[in-house]
């Protein structure tokens, strides 16, 4: 008889029932000594850290303070910062693109992405209608971020200012390439002096540069963005129109992202509600007592 040369398929192992234990070999429960870590408990709890490892233990990543509710705190550019960042901007190639994000709050993606099309510097106003991004490692046109994000925004006069002298430094930008020149075609407002877009990773290390050279905070790009909104917020502008000029989705992104009260715009609230309180416009006494009145203690 000849043995089948076929595959066989595959069985699961037979079933084996564990022997049960007699009543007189059963073992009788005992007391788990402590473990290495409830022993070592207390000592854990003694421990102290250096100040950068307590940092690290307790940071948190910002998906969960979003989980939990929380957002993490952004502290924008002052008004006094903003006016250094745009007085040293003045020198710079990009000088235009720095006064749209701190005045109009333009994303960085929208910023390299904008067209001379999209620009009426006669009447003033600029559409959002793209934006430049790198996508799998090449460098795209997008549509905006959200249905809202593509708007019309008017332009502060000095943006138009700085815009004029954007379109003189291409055309002469464009007069030194010569045969080498490649912005013809789309027509952006902010390329290199070869005419090619700006890489957005480029735009941020312009900024850091600028942020250096004018000596105010380091900040992100995309946090001059933050800057308009305060700085408009602080102005009296309503959240209905910092929602239009940064074309957020909702008014509620403006109100729980974008809108922030700096401590000394605290301060002067409190001190003024503390000149309500004394009703007289007098400077409280340095005594904890009534004026006057001997207090026991």
């Amino acid at each position: 008889m000849t043995r089948s040369t076929s595959p066989r398929a595959w069985q699961s192992p037979p079933q084996t029932h564990p022997a049960r234990r007699s009543p007189s070999r059963r073992r009788t429960p005992t007391t788990k000594a402590p473990s290495t870590s409830a022993r070592t408990g207390a000592g854990r709890a003694a421990r102290t850290y250096s100040p950068a490892t307590a940092a690290r233990q307790l940071r948190v990543p910002g998906a969960q303070l979003h989980h939990c509710g929380l957002r993490q705190e952004v502290e924008p550019l002052t008004a006094e910062e903003g006016r250094r960042l745009l007085a040293a901007a003045r020198s710079n190639r990009l000088w235009a693109a720095y006064e749209l994000a701190v005045r109009i709050g333009l994303r960085r993606g929208e910023v390299p992405g904008l067209r001379w099309s999209d620009v009426d510097l006669y009447e003033g106003v600029v559409t959002v209608r793209q934006a430049l991004q790198r996508v799998g490692g090449e460098l795209l046109i997008v549509a905006p971020k959200t249905q809202r994000s593509a708007r019309r925004v008017a332009l502060p006069s000095e943006c138009v200012t700085a815009l004029r002298a954007q379109r003189a430094q291409q055309i002469a930008d464009g007069k030194a390439a010569g045969d080498a020149w490649k912005g013809h075609g789309h027509g952006l407002v902010f390329t290199t002096k070869n005419g090619t877009p700006i890489e957005p990773r480029n735009l941020n290390r312009s900024f850091e540069a600028l942020c250096a050279r004018a000596e105010v905070r380091r900040v992100r790009f995309h946090d001059l963005r933050h800057t308009c909104a305060s700085l408009l917020h602080e102005q009296g502008a309503d959240a209905r129109m910092i929602m239009e000029v940064l074309g957020h989705s909702s008014i509620r992104v403006t109100m729980d992202i974008y809108t922030f009260v700096r401590l000394d715009s605290q301060r002067s609230a409190f001190d003024r509600v503390g000149d309500a309180l004394r009703g007289d416009g007098s400077r409280p006494d340095d005594d904890d007592g009534t004026a006057g009145v001997p207090v026991t203690v």
